[in-house]
């Protein structure tokens, strides 16, 4: 059961809004959302309020939730959410077409969250009574009409943070007190970020500088964000408890950091593969193979049908074995595997097309469409005698966003040596600028025979109008060019 309290945890009835004025925010109102019962995912924060016209309790159809006038956040937990990583959030819209999604409550669990309100200016003097809900399991809510149908990218969103791709966090062989965190993009409050790879170290040392003596350890959170990798650490404890990450920030792996067998001055951390747990979702529905038939369904948002549907969590489908099977999205969030055929009129879909033989996912195919929209940019052009420019485009759509590239050759050249490694310049620098870290240019060499490369992670992702995107080669391969090469540009509107 999931109730709503006072910090004093008695029921939150009637509380009284102080400094409720028009053109300024009022003092905000704490308040607990706590779970008695089973463990809960994708909850639903809602707000409704009572017509001073009729007396009737509505969810849309008056000023403060048309208007979107309360500002809601969750400031973090207690209880037996307290064993997860918190959920923190900046202010965020509450109102007629916006609710405030939480992705777990465990049970026992308390998340603790405040509620203000800004009326504009020209609000008249009305009295309000407003109820806040919790909606349990829900992954569908409404939405005005004239919304664009498609998964939802999160750009220019800014109370939106998510990882998009890379990223994966390994050990080293043998393992040291460092660990390697791939290149990746994450979106980080509506912006495409995209970071390099890097190594990371850590020592013994917890939040609060305390050395680790036996049988304890700490945990460190490692998040992504405007600044790169971000290491988060609890205190020590036989059993530690989850530090806060930095707001905003996606987490990518939790990492269990155990004292070294003697208390030293120069104990050396050593970190295995069992001391990491991947925390790490996707968006956009991403997916992968899970174990045997099963599909992994990663979290996203997505319009249709006059439904704003919302995955919080991992989804496992299991599938039918030696079948092609379509995976539709109802009005309600729910999935439905099957035939070309939608499951009803209002399904989004096909997002996959899934491929199984006896026992396994043999193939995946990526049917999604998006609600805003794509723009392909292509530059294409024969290799100069040595390396250097190959085609270039001025630029002249506005909101662009670069999120991939895929790169092809037209054969490998039939050189002796070397390899042939592209660039993308825009005004004459690379998109690709810390390459001397950790070089993600495509490169190929002067025997491939795989001509096609994309997902390779690229720093500088905003496009403007009037800015000129070249292609260049930077590196050729002994006696043997290819004919052509070409990149094709995937954009996104923010």
């Amino acid at each position: 059961m999931i109730n709503l309290l006072n910090p004093d945890l008695t029921p939150l009835d009637t509380v009284e809004i102080t400094h409720f004025e028009a053109g300024q925010d009022s003092d905000p109102i704490p308040f607990y959302i706590q779970n008695t019962g089973p463990d809960q995912t994708d909850l639903l924060l809602v707000i409704q309020a009572e017509n001073p016209s009729t007396g009737l309790t509505v969810s849309s159809g008056i000023p403060p939730l048309d208007e979107l006038w309360a500002r809601v956040r969750l400031t973090g937990q207690t209880g037996t959410a307290a064993a997860q990583a918190p959920e923190l959030t900046d202010w965020l819209p509450l109102g007629a077409t916006r609710a405030l999604p939480i992705k777990t409550l465990l049970q026992g669990g308390i998340r603790t969250a405040e509620i203000r309100f800004h009326p504009p200016s020209t609000a008249a003097t009305l009295a309000w009574r407003f109820t806040l809900g919790v909606i349990a399991a829900e992954n569908s809510y409404p939405v005005g009409p004239g919304a664009r149908q498609g998964i939802l990218t999160g750009l220019g969103d800014h109370g939106h943070s998510t990882l998009l791709k890379g990223f994966q966090v390994t050990p080293t062989t043998p393992p040291s007190d460092q660990v390697h965190v791939a290149a990746g993009h994450l979106i980080y409050r509506g912006r495409l970020l995209g970071h390099v790879g890097t190594d990371l170290a850590l020592d013994q040392q917890d939040a609060a500088g305390e050395t680790l003596e036996p049988g304890q350890s700490y945990l460190a959170l490692l998040t992504a964000g405007p600044a790169g990798i971000t290491v988060t650490k609890s205190l020590r404890s036989p059993l530690p408890v989850h530090p806060a990450p930095p707001p905003w920030e996606p987490v990518l792996v939790v990492l269990e950091v155990l004292a070294v067998l003697a208390v030293l001055p120069d104990a050396t951390t050593e970190i295995a593969a069992t001391q990491i747990t991947d925390r790490r979702l996707f968006d956009r529905y991403q997916a992968e193979p899970g174990t045997g038939l099963h599909l992994r369904l990663h979290p996203g948002r997505a319009i249709a049908g006059g439904t704003l549907r919302a995955h919080s969590t991992l989804t496992n489908l299991l599938l039918p074995p030696n079948a092609t099977t379509y995976l539709w999205q109802r009005a309600s969030g729910a999935w439905g595997l099957g035939t070309p055929t939608p499951p009803e009129t209002t399904a989004l879909g096909p997002l996959w097309l899934i491929t199984t033989d006896a026992d396994t996912i043999t193939n995946l195919q990526d049917r999604r469409t998006y609600a805003t929209d794509t723009v392909v940019l292509h530059l294409r052009g024969p290799l100069p005698a040595t390396p250097g420019p190959i085609a270039d485009l001025l630029l002249a759509h506005d909101g662009l966003i670069l999120e991939d590239v895929i790169y092809r050759l037209s054969d490998n050249g039939g050189g002796t040596s070397g390899q042939t490694k592209l660039d993308l310049l825009l005004d004459g620098a690379t998109l690709y600028p810390s390459s001397a870290l950790d070089d993600q240019h495509p490169a190929w060499p002067f025997d491939a025979a795989d001509l096609i490369q994309q997902g390779r992670i690229h720093e500088v992702t905003e496009l403007h109008p009037g800015e000129l995107i070249q292609l260049a080669s930077i590196e050729q391969p002994t006696a043997g060019n290819p004919a052509w090469v070409e990149a094709y540009l995937v954009c996104r509107r923010s």
